[in-house]
Formats: structure tokens, C-alpha cells, sequence
């Protein structure tokens, strides 16, 4: 089959496909900022290149159909919106050329359009294609998904870094989880939220968190936060494991993603040889079963078998597939600490991996504290309150985490799951805030948060 023929094909069938594969699902929060940046672009906006990286199985191809079907059900003619997954274009034609794709494209086309596409990196040359035909064509905008080594292609290259926006699909917040269970009705929640826990003075905060809360609890179509909670930290982290009527076969398949992500998307961001890949799937496993985030990193590859050196290529390697991410020692004694942070980019990978290993109990505190983790990771990214890092300082104590902000501005974030509520963050000044299993109260200054609470975004 030739690239033309292929794409009349795509071009046939995708309305059909649409509505037989996503038809109805739940919308996550980046379909409404793709939806906008789209929006925009089809009355005259600027931006046309959309790169979206994430984890395995996190939903980007999910995500994708359902912005092409926005479009369709928007008015969009078919002919103008090509949705292209370049595994398959690779399989059938032998090509996986972008380019070729996008010229065939344009024998249907004309006026603004859109390309949407779909497992990119099986294409050796899409950084340079797509900055040629972004400079080429400014009626076209492209958005594209694929591995987490995206962002990094994108980092590597200055030409497409000034061209692209990157809006990285994160794991499942538990807000996203209840309302794709349907526990949680519509409720429009997020921006209050934000500005309650990253930026309102401690006294509005609470009260602004108090109407969220009971906006949140007249949504509920049956939402028990205890339950829910538990349930969204061991199996709500990625889509298909949230809507899987069994936890056996959703916790299989998720070791089955990662184990993917380590032999596969590795080989992508870094060269290893096989045995250092296995010696990677052997550093998976020890992170997993360890009792909390805390990484001697000269013990740890005494314990693999592996050099120091290439143990911190694989974890970087790990971290640049989305697979973990490391929260860094931050302030003046930073160079001088040996122990990181390490945590899974969902709760439910670590959970999975322990299950597979005949575990049947995991620690609450550290899945809860990876679940914090996590939304500050996606919070700085967003840069939500100006905040633009998350790390911990060697001398908070046993306060987990701060966030810097402009003019030296920091965030203290203590999660009080499953051992004493209040700590270290007693002692230490500026944003002060302890995320825990109790209600919603401010001593002090100090605003407390439920775990449920902080997690829905």
C-alpha cells in the first residue's frame, strides 16, 4: 500500500472508528486545553504544534480521538482533520515519513486542517519533518503524541523547542478518577483549588476549600472518600487499570506497561545493552518494594550490580520514560547529600509491582505521599501559584517537600498519612501546609488538607 493510498483510507474510515472506540468516555482536563489551543487555531490563532508525551497507557491515543471527534462534532469537515497513527502507516506502507503523510494529506484538503498524530517516535525523522512543515504551512497545526522521550527530543532540538508547546498527559488526579467511575457528578472545582492550596493567604484558603468541599459532596453519585481513595491510589492511576472490573488482570497488565517501558522506551532515551536492561528491570523492582522514596544511590548499585555511573544514566533514563521522577535535595546543603527521592508517576505502578511479588499490604503514608508527590510535580509544571520547582531541604527535617517560587518564595508540604499530622513544618517559616486523613482546619497558620481534597487536581 502506498502513504496516498493509506491516508484516503484514514481519511474513510476515521469517522467511523471514532465513534466505535471512544464514543461517550470520560474527557480528562488536557482534552479541554488541546480542544482551546485548537480553537484558537481554526480563527486565527498562532500556535500549530502541540507536542504530547506521557507514560504508556496513560490515555494519549484515547485523547486524541476524542479531540478529533470534537471537531467533528463542532462542524469540521472530515476531510480536514487527518487522524494518523504512524505505527500503523509504518506497518502497511514500509514508510514512516511524516512528511509523505502530510503531502498525500493535502491532495483532500485545503484551508485550516489539522494533523493528529499518533505513536510518533516510530518515526526516525519527526523532529526535523515537523519543523519544516510547521515553517512550510501555517494553515496545518499538528498534535502529537507519543512516548515520554518526546519532551526530551523536543529539549534536544533549539528549532522545534521554539515552534512546539508541550502539554504532557500525567497519570489519572483523583478527581479525574471519580468522574470517570461516575462516583462524582459535574463539578467545576479546579481553579479554586489551585488558588486555595498554591496561592490565597491561609484564612481565605480555608473557606474557599470549605465551599469546595461541599460543592464536591453535592456532586457525589455515591462517592465515599475513604474507599474511593483507597481504591483510586492502588488501581485509579492510568485509565484502563481504573476501569477494569478486575484488580488481578489490571494490576498484570499495569507491571505488563511498565516492564514494557523499561525493555522498549529505554532503548529509546538511552543506548544500553541487554544486560543493563535487566539490571534496570531489577532496579524497578527494588524501588517498588522498598519502604519509602528515600535513594541511597552508591547502595543501591551495590545491591543491583551495577557501577554508579550507569546506574544514574538507567534512572535518569527511567525518569526521562516517565516511569519515576526524582524529587532533589534543594538549599545550600544540596550538593552535599547523598539520599534522593525517588517516586513511581503513579501510586499504581508501585501497588502493581508489590502484588506481583505476592505482596498483599502496602504502606498508606508512602502511597500517599507519592500521590502528593505527584500533583506538586504536575503543579510546578503548570506553574500553579508560580511556583516553578518541587525538592526537599536537608534542613526541614521530616518536612517532604518545598516549593520555590519567584523572589525566594517557598511552599512547605507535609503529608501526615499514616503517622503524626503535625511535624517538622511546625518548626520552619513561609506557605506551611499539611496534607493528611483528617478534616479540613487551620492551626495557626498552618492550613490542613485532606488527602482526598488535595488530590482531585
Amino acid at each position: 500500500m502506498t502513504v496516498e493510498g493509506f491516508v484516503a483510507n484514514r481519511l474513510a474510515a476515521a469517522p467511523g472508528e471514532w465513534r466505535r472506540l471512544v464514543g461517550g468516555k470520560f474527557r480528562r482536563w488536557i482534552f479541554y486545553r488541546l480542544r482551546s489551543i485548537l480553537r484558537k487555531f481554526l480563527v486565527g490563532g498562532k500556535t500549530r504544534l502541540v507536542i504530547v508525551p506521557g507514560l504508556r497507557g496513560v490515555g494519549k491515543s484515547t485523547v486524541l480521538w476524542q479531540i478529533y471527534g470534537a471537531l467533528l462534532e463542532e462542524g469540521m469537515d472530515p476531510s480536514r482533520v487527518l487522524h494518523l497513527p504512524v505505527d500503523q502507516m509504518l506497518a502497511y506502507t514500509g514508510s514512516d515519513s511524516v512528511l509523505e503523510a502530510y503531502e498525500a494529506f493535502s491532495l483532500h484538503s485545503r484551508g485550516r486542517r489539522v494533523m493528529l498524530i499518533d505513536e510518533i517516535t516510530y518515526s526516525g525523522r519527526w523532529p526535523l519533518e515537523l519543523k519544516v512543515l510547521h515553517d512550510r504551512d501555517p494553515d496545518t497545526a499538528f498534535v502529537v503524541a507519543g512516548s515520554s522521550s518526546l519532551h526530551l527530543r523536543v529539549a534536544e532540538s533549539a528549532d522545534l523547542a521554539r515552534r512546539a508547546v508541550v502539554e504532557p498527559l500525567f497519570p489519572m488526579s483523583f478527581g479525574e478518577y471519580l468522574g470517570m467511575r461516575e462516583a462524582l457528578g459535574p463539578v467545576k472545582v479546579a481553579r479554586d483549588l489551585e488558588e486555595a492550596i498554591y496561592s490565597l493567604p491561609p484564612g481565605e484558603a480555608l473557606e474557599r476549600l470549605r465551599r469546595v468541599e461541599e460543592d464536591v459532596i453535592s456532586a457525589s453519585r455515591g462517592f465515599e472518600p475513604d474507599r474511593d481513595l483507597r481504591e483510586f491510589l492502588e488501581v485509579g492511576g492510568l485509565p484502563f487499570s481504573a476501569l477494569a472490573d478486575d484488580r488481578l488482570v489490571a494490576w498484570r497488565q499495569v507491571v505488563d506497561t511498565v516492564l514494557r517501558a523499561v525493555d522498549v522506551d529505554l532503548r529509546g532515551v538511552s543506548s544500553f545493552d541487554q544486560e543493563t536492561v535487566i539490571k534496570a528491570r531489577r532496579l524497578v523492582y527494588s524501588l517498588a518494594l522498598s519502604q519509602g522514596a528515600a535513594v541511597n544511590l552508591a547502595r543501591l548499585a551495590r545491591e543491583i550490580g551495577m557501577d554508579k555511573k550507569t546506574l544514574l544514566r538507567v534512572v535518569d533514563a527511567l525518569e526521562r520514560c516517565e516511569l519515576i521522577f526524582r524529587v532533589h535535595p534543594a538549599g545550600e546543603r544540596a550538593t552535599r547529600v547523598r539520599v534522593h527521592k525517588a517516586y513511581f508517576a503513579t501510586p499504581t505502578l508501585r501497588v502493581a509491582i508489590r502484588r506481583e511479588a505476592g505482596f498483599q499490604t502496602d504502606s498508606l503514608g508512602l502511597l500517599a505521599e507519592e500521590a502528593v508527590a505527584g500533583s506538586l510535580r504536575k503543579a510546578t509544571f503548570l506553574g500553579r501559584g508560580g511556583f516553578g520547582g518541587v525538592g526537599y531541604l536537608p534542613t526541614d527535617g521530616e518536612v517532604d517537600f518545598v516549593l520555590e517560587g519567584p523572589a525566594g518564595r517557598r511552599m512547605r508540604v507535609e503529608v501526615g498519612v499514616g503517622r503524626k499530622e503535625r511535624g517538622a513544618v511546625s518548626r520552619v517559616g513561609g506557605r506551611r501546609i499539611v496534607v493528611h486523613g483528617r478534616g479540613l482546619k487551620l492551626e495557626g497558620d498552618i492550613l490542613f488538607i485532606p488527602l482526598w481534597l488535595f488530590l482531585l487536581i
